[in-house]
């Protein structure tokens, strides 16, 4: 399906493109799809990459090892995690075609997953301090990111690992948080990709991402694409679908969007516009103020009279705040509560 001059032709290119021009054009697309052309003429075998460009592929497959062993780290104390987009899709990429990634997402069915798997990633003392976010200030709607250099600091993302109970954000707007996650972690993943298009527009590797989902999706669950209405409208979101599904049909790389997609892309639209969504409870950010795991795998919410909330977890305690900033007394204040709460971690 995808090869040197699949890739070339849906760039816009020429055959007798040069190497600087594609691999420029490319990249310019999206990093992902520098790499992917790059592994593309690997895979033909000529021209003989150049130094830079091995060192590149080499550089990202080294990349993808370290993110793959957080991901392994953490799956291994989290029965309920799912990892997200990353490895589930790049399983399905033929080799030596390679899937660039930033980063490694997981969600987590069960939240206490969550917690021990952030409990994991901290025991590696890779990390800086983690970052947390409680999604409308849910303790149960957790994402925590840990983030440490990368290698070459010069030609590389840091690398980070994010945990969350879902990838299902919203738009802020007309579709709010949805909790749960889909028990197939190929519909996750193509459910995933679909909510990035509240961020941003639909790109070339989007779709080749979408089509090899889809493809695996009615392989392994024959007859999934005849009607999965209810599930577009449980995560709200089939107009994206809709979108994605189109865009990879125009590429050649997947079948027409069926037409009962196109019915529930006018359901939703219709409750957009009637503007569905409720007043939502603002995000609370959480600032670490002690590093000492406390209490016990599910997370303690120490509420304090006239203070903000203190979130107590496997990773340390949170001093919680909607406000982008936090004074140094109120630090103080938080730290002296958490001496005098002595709950001690017992997990």
């Amino acid at each position: 399906m995808i090869d040197h001059d699949w890739l070339i032709h849906h760039l816009g290119l020429s055959p007798t493109e040069t190497p600087y021009q594609a691999f420029r054009v490319a990249d310019a697309l999206h990093q992902g799809v520098g790499v992917l052309y790059l592994s593309t003429v690997e895979e033909r075998g000529y021209p003989i990459l150049s130094p830079a460009a091995r060192a590149l592929l080499d550089r990202q497959r080294h990349r993808l090892h370290v993110l793959d062993k957080y991901a392994r780290l953490a799956c291994e104390v989290a029965p309920s995690s799912q990892i997200v987009k990353g490895a589930t899709i790049r399983s399905l990429y033929k080799n030596p075609l390679c899937r660039s990634q930033t980063d490694v997402d997981l969600a987590f069915a069960d939240p206490i997953d969550l917690w021990r798997a952030a409990a994991r990633i901290r025991a590696t003392d890779d990390f800086s301090d983690p970052d947390l976010t409680l999604m409308e200030g849910d303790p149960s709607q957790a994402y925590i990111a840990f983030e440490r250099p990368a290698p070459d600091i010069f030609f590389e993302k840091p690398v980070l690992v994010e945990l969350s109970a879902t990838p299902f954000y919203g738009d802020g707007r007309h579709v709010s948080v949805r909790a749960a996650v889909p028990a197939n972690p190929l519909e996750t993943s193509l459910l995933a990709i679909c909510e990035e298009r509240f961020q941003r527009a639909f790109h070339l590797r989007d779709l080749i991402d979408a089509a090899l989902l889809l493809e695996a999706l009615e392989l392994t669950a024959p007859g999934w694409a005849t009607n999965q209405s209810d599930l577009l409208e449980r995560y709200a979101l089939a107009p994206e679908l809709q979108e994605l599904w189109g865009l990879a049909a125009d590429t050649g790389l997947a079948s027409v969007p069926p037409i009962w997609l196109d019915a529930a892309r006018r359901a939703e639209d219709s409750k957009r516009n009637q503007g569905r969504s409720p007043s939502r409870a603002p995000n609370l950010h959480g600032l670490l103020v002690d590093d000492a795991p406390q209490g016990g795998e599910t997370p303690f919410l120490l509420e304090r009279s006239g203070e903000k909330p203190l979130l107590l977890t496997t990773v340390g305690t949170f001093l919680l705040t909607s406000t982008p900033e936090v004074s140094t007394d109120e630090v103080s204040r938080a730290r002296a509560a958490v001496a005098q709460s002595q709950v001690i971690y017992v997990g």
